[in-house]
């Protein structure tokens, strides 16, 4: 079997692949599936994106459109008007070829190929330097939050790392755990609003009417506050380049626009807090890296979880860098102080389970 490795490699893949497409199927084309992946075949077409009349995705809203090219739901696409139908997603082939493949069965006599991208081909992801861990497991085989995270890229317009993957499939799951409680989810340190998409989405998942009423989101969407000496020097270094000032409110509402109901409450924390009507949580994602408000955070939400309410803190760590100590020092004191305790799983996050 051959293996590609992401990058230029897979690049002059795909070109190649489109060459014999352009010649083999001079007619429009569809792409299936409006993930990362897509994006990055639209790019590469240049002049030769005109050839595709439409992507493909079964959870396309209204007006969505990829670089320009509208995104259509199978069943607000004719199958009859292409040439082809190209399977695009290099994790999740196998998931979405039948799915093509019945859209393309629907036009009879007339129906489209089907077309797979990396038939035999071993897709390797991540390159890393030898003193990062290479995280694996089952997140690879969950092929459909292997799209909710392609799409939650796109949507943010954020950077994908090796080690984000596998610690958001944890997170998701983590909230997959209080199904079926009551009360609110929430996201202290919202950034561009990746994670709160993927929450969104899986809460839509449980009710198909989810239109963000239930989220609430917390962020300055200023960057970080000055860091405490438990932080260290990397956030130090990091606050003085102005890290994760790249965002607003209105980029945070774009990411989020299929959920227009959702809280979003700019400020700083824990002050921010005093703004929001009192309530209980059955889920929280606290993201915001640093001491003071990773500690401000868990006093804040924790009492207010119901009964099995989950908090995920997501930079605990430990790093390779020694990145956010702080973060793992607030867990620390809080659970002491608390009496209670909370698990660390090999993706960096740390997680309380309200008893």
């Amino acid at each position: 079997m051959k293996t590609i490795h992401a990058g230029d490699e897979q690049d002059t893949h795909l070109a190649e692949c489109f060459e014999a497409i352009k010649s083999e199927c001079p007619g429009p084309i569809a792409l299936y599936g409006a993930g990362r992946h897509s994006a990055r075949v639209i790019a590469l077409l240049g002049d030769d994106r005109d050839r595709v009349s439409c992507v493909l995705d079964d959870a396309a809203h209204p007006e969505q459109d990829l670089k320009g090219i509208p995104v259509l739901r199978p069943g607000e696409a004719d199958p009859a008007s292409v040439s082809a139908v190209v399977v695009s997603s290099d994790s999740a082939e196998e998931a979405i070829l039948p799915r093509a493949q019945a859209w393309a069965d629907r036009a009879g006599t007339k129906k489209p190929r089907v077309i797979r991208l990396y038939e035999g081909i071993t897709i390797n992801h991540a390159v890393l330097p030898a003193d990062v861990i290479a995280f694996d497991g089952t997140f690879r085989l969950d092929h459909e939050f292997q799209e909710c995270y392609d799409a939650s890229l796109l949507a943010a317009d954020c950077a994908d790392h090796p080690w984000q993957r596998p610690r958001y499939y944890n997170l998701i799951n983590m909230l997959r755990l209080s199904r079926g409680l009551d009360g609110h989810t929430a996201e202290a340190g919202s950034f561009r609003g990746q994670t709160s998409y993927l929450i969104c989405h899986e809460l839509r998942g449980e009710d198909p009417g989810f239109d963000g009423a239930t989220h609430a989101a917390f962020d300055s969407f200023e960057g970080f506050a000055p860091p405490a000496d438990h932080d260290g020097e990397f956030s130090k270094h990091r606050y003085n380049q102005g890290a994760f000032t790249g965002t607003s409110v209105e980029h945070f509402r774009n990411t989020l626009r299929e959920f227009p109901s959702v809280e979003i409450h700019k400020g700083w924390i824990p002050s921010v807090f005093g703004a929001v009507p009192e309530r209980t949580y059955r889920f929280v994602h606290v993201d915001v890296d640093l001491y003071d408000p990773t500690l401000a955070s868990l006093e804040y939400f924790f009492p207010r979880l119901v009964a099995g309410g989950v908090l995920v803190v997501d930079d605990h760590g430990p790093w390779p860098n020694g990145a956010y100590p702080g973060c793992r020092v607030a867990c620390a004191e809080f659970a002491a102080a608390q009496g209670v305790s909370y698990a660390t799983l090999n993706t960096g996050n740390a997680v309380f389970i309200k008893r």
